[in-house]
């Protein structure tokens, strides 16, 4: 007498005087096997997701069962969901050239091998006979090392004025050999190649290309 059949979360019977488990209510699983438990565990977890041990977790992500089925959540840092697939998680790395900060986000820089180990399209090494001098990865290697006369064979490097840059070396003239690099002015006196000419002698000037 006064014994109830009452199991948790489920419904129950009375078969042959034992109390036996019927139906487990909505969200609850009788995951030890044991009808004296009843329907004990919530299938709302991550660990129990829609069912007795089925584990919700999805690849580089933060996930969530909360409604009984496993949900995709943010994505971790420097992933991504590309294929719009939610069970294989945030599948792709974004610190790719192919994938760079974004899904199909390509990295690529003017004459330069490119890097976006950070997330970041950055120069990882310039292409022969250019130069990354201005600090700023979004142009590449922007200075042409073998022309330039402000970045002349190096970023550090500058021509001094009546000099032009050719073949990474800076010269006097048109095509006259470099002079010396103490003078302010190397192309304006001294020992150095007067335009096309040779070089003027001692006492002399070169003015517009001529030794006076």
């Amino acid at each position: 007498c006064d014994v109830v059949c009452n199991l948790d979360n489920a419904s129950e019977s009375c078969a042959s005087g034992t109390c036996a488990l019927g139906t487990c209510s909505a969200g609850f699983g009788n995951c030890d096997g044991m009808a004296s438990t009843g329907c004990e565990t919530p299938t709302n977890t991550l660990t129990d997701c829609g069912g007795c041990d089925v584990v919700c977790s999805l690849p580089n992500a933060a996930e969530s069962c909360s409604t009984g089925s496993c949900v995709l959540g943010a994505c971790s840092s420097g992933f991504a969901n590309c294929n719009g697939t939610a069970s294989d998680g945030c599948e792709i790395s974004t610190r790719t050239v192919s994938n760079c900060g974004g899904c199909g986000v390509v990295c690529t820089l003017p004459n330069a091998v490119e890097t976006c180990s950070t997330g970041v399209c950055e120069v990882a090494s310039c292409n022969m006979n250019f130069g990354e001098c201005n600090g700023v990865s979004a142009d590449g290697c922007e200075a042409p090392l073998l022309t330039d006369e402000a970045h002349c064979g190096s970023c550090t490097n500058a021509c001094l004025m009546g000099e032009t840059c050719a073949s990474g070396g800076c010269e006097c003239g048109s095509g006259g050999a470099a002079c010396d690099p103490a003078k302010a002015d190397r192309c304006t006196g001294g020992n150095c190649r007067c335009g096309s000419g040779a070089a003027c002698t001692m006492g002399q000037s070169c003015v517009s290309g001529s030794c006076v």
